[in-house]
């Protein structure tokens, strides 16, 4: 009897230490995924992304003359050459980029969304993928959650009142103060997003992002030199708002 119990504590010993070898081993290749996704498909694009929406709301750009030029179609052509790094949500997002690119829509915004679109999901998988890498880096990731937000706020103004309204209103910089942009949820951005892609957008859900918006903007000490921002704010609470109306009616 006491040598099976002592094979059977042989025995569990070695199923155990082959549980805990293959849990590290496996482990390891995640890491390994994790940092080639990483290498090859988020840091070779953070900066153009970045920048890109940055240069747009730069104030400058009336008076000077840019030092670079970004094209956001490059960087979503090569998004999509290296799509086996991304997700569903990102492969879904460039499916409506590129169609969106395959007809003419009179007032181009239908191209400036899916830019957006792309742009927003490609920043939330690089944050989690390199949350879980080696490149982990706290101001890195605090870079990416700010300009994932400023993406998503840029998609949801353009969807009420077109892209030269929203960059008018997110050139406000205080839009992309901690302060701010940690009263902007995430899950309301995700939200209002998809349910746009899936023509099933909440009017009560955009009154509550612009509700955020406002109370924020009217508690700026500079509130009386952007009286034309805060026209912008009142004309998209209309126009959600009536929007509203019609669908309740």
């Amino acid at each position: 009897m006491a040598m099976a119990a002592i094979a059977l504590t042989v025995f569990v010993m070695f199923i155990l230490s082959q549980m805990v070898l293959y849990i590290q081993i496996k482990r390891m290749e995640k890491a390994k995924e994790y940092k080639e996704i990483t290498q090859d498909y988020i840091l070779p694009y953070l900066n153009e992304i970045f920048l890109f929406l940055e240069l747009k709301l730069d104030v400058r750009k009336e008076t000077g003359v840019p030092m670079i030029d970004i094209n956001p179609e490059e960087i979503v052509t090569k998004l999509q050459e290296k799509i086996r790094y991304g997700n569903a949500r990102i492969l879904n997002a460039l499916y409506r980029y590129f169609n969106s690119a395959a007809y003419f829509e009179g007032r181009g915004e239908a191209k400036n969304l899916a830019t957006y679109d792309v742009f927003y999901h490609f920043l939330d998988h690089a944050y989690h993928i390199i949350e879980k890498s080696g490149f982990k880096d706290g101001e890195l990731l605090g870079n990416i959650e700010k300009w994932q937000k400023i993406y998503g706020m840029a998609f949801v103004l353009t969807s009420i009142l077109g892209n030269d309204e929203a960059i008018k209103i997110l050139s406000f910089r205080w839009l992309w103060s901690p302060d701010f942009l940690n009263k902007i949820p995430f899950h309301l951005l995700d939200d209002l997003i998809d349910n746009y892609n899936h023509s099933t957008m909440e009017e009560h859900k955009l009154l509550e992002f612009l509700a955020i918006l406002k109370k924020d903007f009217q508690k700026s000490p500079e509130i009386d030199r952007f009286q034309e921002l805060k026209n912008y704010l009142e004309e998209a609470f209309m126009i959600v708002e009536k929007r509203w109306l019609n669908y309740s009616s």
